[in-house]
């Protein structure tokens, strides 16, 4: 009976042995991203968008978790301010704008570099709001940022679409 619970306790501590050489083999899961992200953009569209809305600005907070290997997904929620093609006053430049929720994602490249991503959800403002598409292509620079450009459409009682330049900081 000894010798059963000694190899019992044995294979037990080899399996361990086993299972932690297998952990530390494996990379470390990536770490949640928290980035924040600075835009600036040009109306695009029908011209009928283009003569009433000039350019926007943009500030975004997205979160990211590593789902898989170069795959993340998150949340974004953004702010957007509208300048309009209206020169009548100055105070009247900047009251069109909404504010996004949106799901995310981002797909990137073996070096982590490169990254295709998109942002799907509902935006409310200009006008009563409603569904936007913003697909991403980016380049992060270093570890803590990265530039990237954003086609937004936006489907509401005000049809806008837009082109962005934006740079981000991550944390």
């Amino acid at each position: 009976m000894k010798k059963i619970i000694s190899l019992v306790f044995i294979a037990f501590l080899s399996v361990n042995a086993f299972a932690q050489e297998d952990m530390t083999e494996q990379e470390s899961p990536k770490t949640d991203d928290v980035k924040l992200r600075l835009s600036i953009g040009t109306t695009a569209g029908d011209d009928m968008s283009r003569e009433r809305f000039a350019t926007n600005y943009s500030f975004d907070f997205t979160y990211l978790t590593p789902i898989a290997n170069n795959f993340k997904v998150g949340l974004d929620l953004g702010l957007t301010k509208i300048s309009t093609n209206d020169n009548k006053t100055i105070s009247t430049n900047f009251t069109k704008g909404y504010v996004s929720l949106c799901g995310t994602f981002r797909i990137y490249n073996d070096t982590g570099k490169f990254y295709f991503g998109s942002d799907l959800g509902y935006a409310y403002g200009l006008g009563d709001g409603g569904f936007i598409y913003r697909p991403k292509l980016g380049f992060q620079i270093s570890d803590c940022s990265g530039i990237n450009v954003t086609y937004t459409d936006l489907n509401s009682d005000v049809q806008y679409n837009s082109v962005s330049l934006g740079y981000e900081f991550t944390f």
